[in-house]
Formats: structure tokens, sequence, C-alpha cells
């Protein structure tokens, strides 16, 4: 249903596939689990920053500086945000403040997190989630992390 690079570089996002489909190994797929029926919801909570964070957290940097991911770690550490502790209203909103993002192109992360659609999408999934005092830490964590990773490129 999802993929995502297992060596993102600049741009680091989880895909939604039109239909099930076979991937290489250079892709990580991901499955929705039988008691969740909302993957708009899902693909927008796996995109939150909140999510590319711990994607960067759980790889390492690799050669020129992209982030190495490994399926079995994914699978075994990597988490989202639980949908079920949300209202209809607060699944309506972020899958509205998320579907501009989609009719873009993803840039890189560093541009992504200051883009006003992105920013909108990121405040409506903290405050859904009644954690909105961690943007800011959010967003200077993952910005330092990702800085670490490309200062090997330099």
């Amino acid at each position: 249903d999802l993929i995502t690079s297992i060596s993102p570089d600049e741009r680091i996002f989880i895909a939604k596939l039109s239909k099930s489909s076979l991937v290489n190994q250079r892709l990580i797929s991901f499955k929705l689990m039988k008691d969740e029926n909302d993957l708009d919801l899902i693909h927008a909570l796996m995109n939150s920053m909140l999510s590319v964070f711990l994607l960067e957290a759980l790889g390492f940097g690799r050669g020129l500086g992209v982030l190495d991911l490994n399926a079995t770690n994914l699978k075994n550490k990597f988490k989202i945000l639980n949908s079920k502790l949300l209202n209809n209203e607060d699944k309506k909103q972020i899958k509205n403040l998320f579907n501009p993002i989609l009719k873009r192109e993803i840039k890189p992360l560093l541009e992504e997190i200051d883009m006003p659609d992105r920013i909108k999408f990121e405040e409506q999934v903290l405050k859904s989630f009644s954690i909105s005092n961690i943007k800011e830490d959010l967003k200077n964590s993952l910005t330092k992390m990702h800085q670490i990773r490309k200062s090997v490129n330099k």
C-alpha cells in the first residue's frame, strides 16, 4: 500500500501506491493492517514531521550522506501516531491539509519543513494529538540530525 526508499537523500517521504504492487529491493513496502481502514489518513500521518524524524533517526548516514534504512529495523521500530485517538473532525482536517502536499513535488527536507502548506499540516497533526508544544524542538532536532548526516558530503 505504501513505500519508501531504503536510501533516501534530501527528500524523505512515504509514497502511496494506487494499487498493491511488487517492489524491488531498493524500496521498503508497508501493508495496511487489517484493523485500520483509512489508508489516506495513515499515509498522511506517516509523512508527518514526527514520522520523518523517526525515519531519519532509525537510519544512518551512508556514502555521500544518503540515509540508509533497513526494512527489518523499520518493521521492528518504526511507529506512527495512533489514528484511533483522533475524532472524525481531526481526521478530516489532517487529510484535507495533506492533500495540497500530495499535489506538488516534495522539496528537499530543509525546504519542505518550511513550506506554508506543510506548516499548516504539521500544526494540525500536532494539535490533533495535543502535542503542539513539541513543534519547535521536533523541527530543530530533525534539522540538526539531517544536517549532521549530510555533513559527510561536504
